[in-house]
């Protein structure tokens, strides 16, 4: 099983106390990771949502209010991770009864979408050109998932990769039949 495929927490909680998102998480595994995000994909209420770490842990938590994501870091195991995502609290004053959907991935600076089904991550290297960026990305793998450049294929996946991740970088796209733009990566 995809233990990273748990399908995210449908929540509408208008004013009501914070709530645990994923309680039952439970994940044994020594493998050394250096990070996790948890994330509101849908229905995010700028200024009235929150996660919060609420775990003792020496992983720390940075929340970022702009894209309603947790971003989770520090090296440590996969279960000290499943430990601190277990005891992510949601809250909000908001009072909109739009269900919330939250997602949780591991590793820095990826995020997963439930509503793709694909994993997104960023990788911070400065002027990178898109050859060479293509062939890192497609280098790369995650949990037997052979890497490729960002394949958008809608408003809200856009909306979805470019506000979670913030971050510059390349999408699969190139102009190299006739100056027509077209996917040359992903799936």
């Amino acid at each position: 099983t995809d233990v990273l495929r748990i399908l995210p927490s449908q929540i509408v909680n208008p004013g009501q106390k914070e709530i645990f998102v994923f309680p039952t998480l439970r994940i044994d595994s020594t493998d050394t990771i250096n990070g996790a995000t948890v994330s509101i994909e849908a229905n995010y209420s700028r200024g009235k949502d929150l996660l919060e770490l609420t775990y003792p842990t020496s992983i720390s938590a940075t929340w970022i209010a702009q894209s309603g994501t947790l971003r989770l870091s520090g090296v440590a195991n996969v279960t000290q991770y499943a430990n601190a995502i277990r005891y992510v609290t949601f809250h909000t004053t908001s009072t909109s009864t739009s269900p919330r959907k939250i997602t949780w991935s591991f590793r820095k600076n990826t995020i997963f979408s439930a509503t793709t089904g694909h994993y997104y991550t960023a990788y911070s290297q400065a002027g990178i050109s898109w050859d060479a960026a293509s062939t890192a990305c497609s280098a790369d793998t995650f949990y037997g998932r052979v890497g490729y450049l960002a394949t958008i294929r809608s408003s809200e996946e856009n909306t979805l990769v470019s506000t979670k991740l913030a971050a510059e970088g390349w999408i699969s796209g190139d102009d190299a039949a006739r100056n027509q733009w077209r996917y040359s990566t992903g799936a």
